[in-house]
């Protein structure tokens, strides 16, 4: 339900009822994680956001546990909190060229929302390639993170022309081929160590569920575009 009337009125998930509250604080009151992570992901910076008490949904989420429950809606917010406080002081690439955005897209922590808040919190980091000349894209392309490729790619259509150090396309890493493709097919014809995005799609290298319906539509896609990969195997 809550799915359904995001995309029916996007603008909902930043307006404040009568007591300031917004859907965040609610989420946080009733201690109901899943909302509250979907809510998180379409209006992050919710996070920052006082009602008329002057509460945060931090603030709410800890007022509303009990002393025998884990509050896990309240560590969800803190955890949120921490990477954006990460993000915005480690400014300085680690030893592997990598910022903080770069890690979470490598562990199961990767939200929409963090990545959100991560990239404002330091809007250079999406351009911030690591020693092996990745940027977030290419993590989120390669753990499969629709909603985080999407979000990116919408902000700047040229992340997707970006090669690694060894040549590789977003779209040489991605399971995701279906939505880049419809974003642009700059890549389909280039070859990574020798093979097509189509090769590595059908090689070793994928990582899909081949039984998904996005990974054939992939297949066809990839194919159509390169149709002498059917010839020369014939």
């Amino acid at each position: 339900m809550i799915r359904f009337l995001l995309i029916d009125d996007q603008d909902a998930i930043s307006a404040p009822n009568r007591d300031g509250d917004l859907p965040l604080h609610l989420a946080c009151m009733y201690k109901r994680l899943s909302i509250a992570k979907l809510v998180y992901n379409s209006c992050p910076e919710a996070l920052r956001r006082q009602n008329n008490d002057g509460k945060t949904p931090l603030d709410v989420a800890r007022a509303s546990v009990n002393n025998d429950e884990f509050p896990e809606v309240a560590q969800f917010v803190e955890d949120q909190l921490e990477l954006e406080r990460q993000a915005r002081e480690n400014v300085e690439p680690d030893g592997n060229g990598q910022l903080p955005v770069h890690r979470v897209l490598q562990t199961s922590e990767a939200s929409l929302g963090s990545i959100k808040l991560m990239a404002a919190a330091n809007p250079a980091s999406l351009t911030t390639t690591d020693n092996q000349g990745f940027i977030p894209l290419h993590f989120a392309c390669k753990v499969g993170r629709v909603n985080i490729v999407k979000n990116i790619v919408e902000a700047d259509e040229e992340f997707l022309k970006v090669k690694t150090s060894r040549g590789e396309l977003p779209l040489h890493l991605a399971c995701l081929v279906n939505y880049i493709l419809e974003r642009s097919d700059y890549g389909v014809s280039l070859r990574f160590h020798g093979k097509l995005p189509i090769e590595l799609l059908l090689g070793d290298l994928a990582s899909c569920d081949r039984n998904r319906l996005e990974y054939v539509e992939a297949v066809y896609r990839l194919l159509r575009a390169n149709p002498e990969v059917v010839a020369d195997s014939l």
